[in-house]
Formats: C-alpha cells, sequence, structure tokens
C-alpha cells in the first residue's frame, strides 16, 4: 500500500524553496547544507587593562552552502558577557565572512551566540564561540595626572593642560562603538550595582524604571523629555552616587519608563566641575577635578 505524504509551508514561499520542500518530502533533496561557523581569535587573552594598545578578540562568522561562501547574509550575534547580553545585525561581506572586534577589562568568559535564516528560507544555523579574557597582568601603563596630556601643542600654539590628580579610575567595556561602566547608586530602598552608558550628548542623568523601582526613588514631578526618536513622559528624581571612594549626593536624574539603558549625561560633569579622559581600547575612563 502506498504511503501518501503530506506537507504544509507558508504561502509566502518563493518558487525555489517551494521546490526544495517538495524533494525534502520525497526525500530526494539535491541542496547541499548550509552551514554558519563561528570563531573567536585568540580564543583566550591575558588583557591589560591600562594598555591603550591592547588588540581585540575578533568574532568572525562565514556562511556556507557546502563549501561555497554565501554573502551579503544578515547574521544576528548574541554576546552573553557579565554585565548582561548584547545583539548585533551583521553582513558578511562578498567572501560569506563577517567579523567584529571586541574589547574587555575584565577576566571573565564571553559567550557569542550566532545564528543565521538561509536564503531558501527552509534551514537556520546556528553556531557558538567562546572566549577568555584571563586576569589582567600588572603593568603596562600609567596613571594619568601629573604631567600634560599626549600630544604635542602642534601650530596652533595652545599648550596642553597639566592633568590634576584623579578623583576615579572606572573601568569599563567598549561594546558597539559604546562605553558602557557600573556604578554603585543608593536610594531610599538601598543600593545597587547600576551599569550606564557614557552619553555625552543627552544633558541629564537618565535611569530606568526597573532601576528606580529598585532603589525607591521618588517622584518629583512629571516632565516631557525630547531626543532624536522624539519625546516621552518621565519624572524627575534625585539618586546617590559613588565614583571611587568619592559619594555624590542628591544627583539629578530622570526616569523614563520607556527606556531599557541607563544613560550618564553631560549635566553631572558640568555642575560638579569635573573633567573625564576616556581611553576606549584600554576601556578606562579617569574622572578629575577641574583644573
Amino acid at each position: 500500500m502506498a504511503t501518501i505524504r503530506t506537507l504544509t509551508v507558508p504561502t509566502c514561499l518563493s518558487d525555489a524553496a517551494l521546490l526544495e520542500a517538495a524533494r525534502h518530502l520525497v526525500g530526494c533533496s539535491t541542496t547541499s547544507a548550509y552551514t554558519l561557523r563561528c570563531t573567536a581569535t585568540p580564543a583566550t587573552r591575558a588583557l591589560n587593562p591600562t594598555d591603550p594598545e591592547a588588540a581585540p578578540i575578533t568574532i568572525t562568522c562565514t556562511t556556507l552552502q557546502g563549501t561555497t561562501p554565501v554573502p551579503d547574509q544578515p547574521i544576528t550575534v548574541t554576546i552573553a558577557r557579565e554585565n548582561g547580553t548584547h545583539t548585533v545585525t551583521l553582513t558578511t561581506n562578498a567572501e560569506g565572512v563577517a567579523t567584529l572586534p571586541l574589547w574587555t577589562a575584565h577576566a571573565q568568559t564571553m559567550t557569542v551566540q550566532a545564528t543565521w535564516r538561509a536564503p531558501d528560507g527552509l534551514h537556520h544555523a546556528s553556531a557558538t564561540a567562546t572566549w577568555t579574557a584571563s586576569q589582567p597582568t600588572t603593568g603596562g601603563g600609567s596613571t594619568p595626572g601629573g604631567g600634560s596630556r599626549a600630544g604635542g601643542s602642534g601650530s596652533s600654539g595652545l599648550t596642553p593642560p597639566t592633568l590634576p590628580t584623579p578623583l576615579a579610575r572606572i573601568s569599563g567595556e567598549t561594546i558597539f562603538e559604546s562605553f558602557r561602566f557600573t556604578l554603585t547608586c543608593t536610594g531610599p530602598q538601598g543600593q545597587a550595582a547600576v551599569p550606564f552608558l557614557l552619553d555625552t550628548g543627552a544633558f541629564e542623568m537618565l535611569l530606568t524604571q526597573a532601576v528606580a523601582d529598585q532603589l525607591g526613588l521618588p517622584d518629583l514631578g512629571t516632565i516631557e523629555i525630547q531626543g532624536v526618536t522624539g519625546s516621552a513622559s518621565a519624572y524627575q528624581s534625585r539618586v546617590t552616587v559613588q565614583l571611587g571612594t568619592t559619594t555624590w549626593t542628591d544627583v539629578a536624574c530622570i526616569v523614563d519608563p520607556s527606556f531599557s539603558t541607563n544613560l550618564f549625561g553631560f549635566r553631572f560633569w558640568q555642575t560638579r566641575a569635573l573633567e573625564f579622559l576616556l581611553q576606549p581600547q584600554a576601556q578606562v575612563l579617569w574622572v578629575f577635578p577641574e583644573g
């Protein structure tokens, strides 16, 4: 007796995809398998957080059909690290390769999960890579301060300012062309380690509703905030922030229920006469008194 097989497929598939589905149904697929490769180079590295020339780890994703590269493919890459997960979309080049540089100044192991939906609409491929940053070595850099900034005065005749002794050295991470760091913040209900994104384009310090609820921050009045994506309703509040050994109380902030990222804005530095020096590759933020 003959066996009748049925197959349900989405109506949005192309003719080529429907033909491939039919071939799978009768067990005579002639399409080579789609594969996705994901590697971290090098897989381990000892990092020196004070070395501004520290090289990144390179994540490499390759899309293949059999052994043939598949170009111009979108790949979703999720990086799981100690301060959370971050997702980015990469596009492979003409050789079917996409790369992503990653930095860290902390000893940790990161997992990179890459996923790809093949052009036929039927195949999904995934690959995982891990890499480990070992305990940073000592030495390899100096503390800014007590001297001039790097670089000469140049043809302008301006003299670089002298940096005073730093108030704080804040280690962070360069993630997708942004600098992220964690500070201890305190409110009426206690304190928490709060992850921030340094954003000098934002005037106020902006906190998420989750952080405000955790710290028990008071609602001191509704405010309408305007950003590049439009306006949103939020409220004003106050929080205590610790930078190094210095604690700043009664720091003005805005709590925006629509945001998922805490932003460290420009006003904090301006109103407290503070300067900062960011070393993106060394992944260090130095804080100085204005002078």
